[in-house]
């Protein structure tokens, strides 16, 4: 049976399960055992700080939830840098996000790194709607972008690599292939796969394109 608790300071049972995880982590780290006494001082004053800051972080968040929900510009949005110690509260503007452009290779060979398009972002995706066959998927994707893809993947499920694998493409559906490598169907919950690629174009420079943001078709059973 499983008995819920709040942790107490003043339960030396609590505090003796305390010094003891504390004790087994700093192990990892070849840190030196602290005491009882030290591990009681800590965490009394630690846990109240954790609950005031985040309910701190939860009332930022939703100061910035009703500006989105109140159709407010994305100008009037906000970063949060507090200091619990002195009381300060700084709000300031976000910086615009990094804009993807070309470089060179950071290299022996003379080769460049090719940003498609150019100056995307990080916030930036390409749509494509499944379900589509893998062959087709990569059809369309190179003929509009004029790249050559190497290895397609979404999280740890890789979909194609071309480094390893015949130069024939599967027909199997996206949603087929993530459900026989990853051995599990797509949740239910789930609308989309952000899937990202490895691609070069003709002259063999590597490419950067955006993630994209699959939206799923039929589901395998």
């Amino acid at each position: 049976m499983c008995i819920r608790d709040r942790y107490d300071t003043d339960n030396e049972t609590h505090v003796r399960y305390m010094t003891c995880c504390a004790n087994l982590r700093g192990l990892s780290f070849s840190l030196p055992a602290s005491e009882m006494r030290k591990v009681q001082y800590i965490s009394g004053r630690t846990t109240p700080r954790l609950a005031a800051t985040r309910g701190m972080i939860a009332g930022a968040m939703c100061f910035e939830i009703l500006k989105v929900i109140a159709g407010r510009c994305s100008s009037l949005f906000r970063n949060l840098t507090a200091d619990m110690e002195t009381g300060s509260f700084d709000f300031t503007q976000p910086p615009a996000p990094e804009k993807i452009v070309d470089r060179e290779c950071v290299s022996d060979f003379d080769c460049r790194v090719k940003a498609i398009p150019f100056g995307f972002t990080v916030w930036d995706f390409i749509r494509m709607e499944g379900p589509l066959p893998m062959d087709e998927f990569v059809k369309l994707f190179e003929a509009e972008f004029q790249v050559h893809i190497i290895l397609i993947w979404s999280g740890n499920i890789i979909f194609l690599n071309r480094l390893s694998e015949t130069s024939d493409l599967p027909s199997a559906t996206i949603e087929e292939i993530y459900v026989r490598e990853s051995g599990r169907l797509i949740p239910q919950g789930v609308k989309y796969l952000e899937i990202s690629l490895t691609a070069s174009d003709d002259d063999n420079n590597e490419c950067l394109l955006p993630n994209i943001k699959y939206l799923i078709g039929k589901r395998p059973s």
